[in-house]
Protein backbone atom coordinates (compact mmCIF):
# COMPACT_ATOMS: atom_id res chain seq x y z
CA UNK A 1 0.00 0.00 0.00
CA UNK A 2 0.89 3.61 -0.54
CA UNK A 3 2.84 5.10 1.87
CA UNK A 4 0.70 7.82 2.19
CA UNK A 5 -2.48 5.35 3.17
CA UNK A 6 -0.44 5.49 6.76
CA UNK A 7 -0.64 8.98 7.16
CA UNK A 8 -4.01 9.33 5.96
CA UNK A 9 -4.93 6.48 8.52
CA UNK A 10 -2.77 8.90 11.43
CA UNK A 11 -0.51 5.49 11.95
CA UNK A 12 3.14 6.35 13.13
CA UNK A 13 5.14 4.12 11.77
CA UNK A 14 9.02 3.48 12.44
CA UNK A 15 10.49 5.56 9.84
CA UNK A 16 8.16 8.12 11.36
CA UNK A 17 10.00 7.60 14.92
CA UNK A 18 13.25 7.87 13.72
CA UNK A 19 12.20 10.94 12.19
CA UNK A 20 10.83 12.33 14.71
CA UNK A 21 14.24 11.82 16.71
CA UNK A 22 16.48 13.25 13.83
CA UNK A 23 14.81 16.72 13.45
CA UNK A 24 14.40 19.27 15.64
CA UNK A 25 11.58 19.07 18.78
CA UNK A 26 9.42 21.59 17.06
CA UNK A 27 9.63 20.38 13.57
CA UNK A 28 8.70 16.87 15.58
CA UNK A 29 5.69 18.37 17.02
CA UNK A 30 4.63 19.77 14.05
CA UNK A 31 4.46 16.93 12.26
CA UNK A 32 2.89 14.89 15.34
CA UNK A 33 0.09 17.51 15.24
CA UNK A 34 -0.56 17.48 11.76
CA UNK A 35 -0.41 13.86 11.29
CA UNK A 36 -2.73 13.16 14.16
CA UNK A 37 -5.33 16.37 12.80
CA UNK A 38 -5.06 13.67 9.31
CA UNK A 39 -3.27 15.12 6.14
CA UNK A 40 -4.40 15.67 2.87
CA UNK A 41 -2.38 14.85 -0.36
CA UNK A 42 -0.27 17.68 -0.01
CA UNK A 43 0.61 17.38 3.35
CA UNK A 44 1.50 13.84 3.36
CA UNK A 45 3.87 14.51 0.39
CA UNK A 46 5.92 17.11 2.85
CA UNK A 47 5.59 14.61 5.60
CA UNK A 48 7.38 11.97 3.29
CA UNK A 49 9.67 14.62 2.12
CA UNK A 50 10.86 14.95 5.47
CA UNK A 51 10.87 11.56 6.27
CA UNK A 52 13.84 10.52 3.60
CA UNK A 53 15.44 14.42 3.96
CA UNK A 54 16.35 13.20 7.74
CA UNK A 55 16.92 10.00 7.31
CA UNK A 56 14.55 8.29 8.71
CA UNK A 57 13.58 6.61 6.07
CA UNK A 58 17.18 5.20 5.71
CA UNK A 59 17.07 4.59 9.49
CA UNK A 60 14.06 2.30 9.23
CA UNK A 61 14.82 0.64 6.00
CA UNK A 62 18.72 -0.58 7.75
CA UNK A 63 16.93 -1.72 11.05
CA UNK A 64 14.42 -3.85 8.74
CA UNK A 65 17.72 -5.20 7.26
CA UNK A 66 19.42 -6.14 10.34
CA UNK A 67 16.37 -7.89 11.75
CA UNK A 68 15.95 -9.71 8.23
CA UNK A 69 20.06 -10.90 8.56
CA UNK A 70 18.93 -11.96 11.89
CA UNK A 71 15.90 -13.96 11.34
CA UNK A 72 18.21 -15.56 8.24
CA UNK A 73 20.94 -16.78 10.47
CA UNK A 74 18.07 -18.26 13.16
CA UNK A 75 16.40 -20.20 10.25
CA UNK A 76 20.10 -21.82 9.12
CA UNK A 77 19.19 -24.73 11.57
CA UNK A 78 16.26 -25.72 10.68
CA UNK A 79 15.97 -29.26 9.22
CA UNK A 80 14.03 -28.96 5.95
CA UNK A 81 15.76 -26.97 3.10
CA UNK A 82 12.29 -26.54 1.26
CA UNK A 83 11.02 -24.27 4.53
CA UNK A 84 14.17 -22.32 4.99
CA UNK A 85 14.25 -21.01 1.36
CA UNK A 86 10.36 -20.07 1.26
CA UNK A 87 11.32 -18.43 4.78
CA UNK A 88 14.23 -16.78 3.26
CA UNK A 89 12.59 -15.46 0.13
CA UNK A 90 9.82 -14.06 1.90
CA UNK A 91 12.24 -12.39 4.40
CA UNK A 92 13.89 -10.61 1.17
CA UNK A 93 10.80 -10.02 -0.36
CA UNK A 94 10.21 -7.84 2.33
CA UNK A 95 12.71 -5.39 2.82
CA UNK A 96 12.84 -5.42 -1.18
CA UNK A 97 9.42 -4.11 -1.66
CA UNK A 98 9.13 -0.24 -2.31
CA UNK A 99 5.73 0.33 -0.85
Amino acid sequence: KPVSADLKEKKITLPLLYTFELVSSDKAKEMKKLIKGGVNKNQAQKVISVVHESGGYEKARNRAQELIEKAIQEIKDLPVEKHKNSLESLARFVISREN
